[in-house]
């Protein structure tokens, strides 16, 4: 049996973090084209992102060119992730009157909590909801003078 293809693939990590703003660079099977490339972007990008390459199918990280922050590896930033999880908590609770808590009486469970939240954090999530809204019909719309299902060209997307 032949041994699978190798494939390359450059992804850039704003800050060299998961769970910002990343995007694929290439991708391809020749290995030294995909590390010139990500190098490439790591410097054509004023330093803010961090540039990995992993070999699929083994998914290996081949190389890794570091954001400014002078990272060794792409990584999670724990603020983001505990910011995220601060917002949709908020967010349930005000739409439900609700939050899950750890359990005191047993640990490693969660109990559901009657929760009133301050008034002005109310107004905010109000207006947080609104803008998002907002943006999500706008990027909803098709392009103007643009018919459904057909791009600018008009080839059928």
């Amino acid at each position: 049996m032949n041994e699978p293809t190798k494939v390359y693939v450059a992804t850039a990590y704003r800050w060299g973090w998961y769970n910002n703003c990343h995007y694929v660079v290439t991708a391809g099977v020749d290995r030294d084209a995909v590390l010139e490339a990500a190098k490439e972007e790591c410097s054509g990008r004023g330093g803010k992102y961090g540039v990995e390459v992993v070999e699929y199918p083994s998914e290996q990280q081949v190389a890794y060119y570091s954001s400014s922050y002078g990272e060794e590896k792409p990584s999670r930033n724990w603020r983001l992730t505990a910011a995220e999880n601060i917002g949709i908590t908020v967010l349930v609770a005000h739409e439900d009157g609700h939050t899950l808590l750890p359990c005191k009486d047993n640990p490693g469970w969660l109990e559901t909590v009657d929760v009133t939240l301050p008034d002005w954090l109310v107004e905010h999530v109000k207006h947080q909801v609104e803008i998002a809204k907002i943006c999500w019909e706008l990027a909803a719309k098709p392009p103007a003078g643009a018919a459904a299902g057909r791009s600018g060209s008009g080839a059928v997307v």
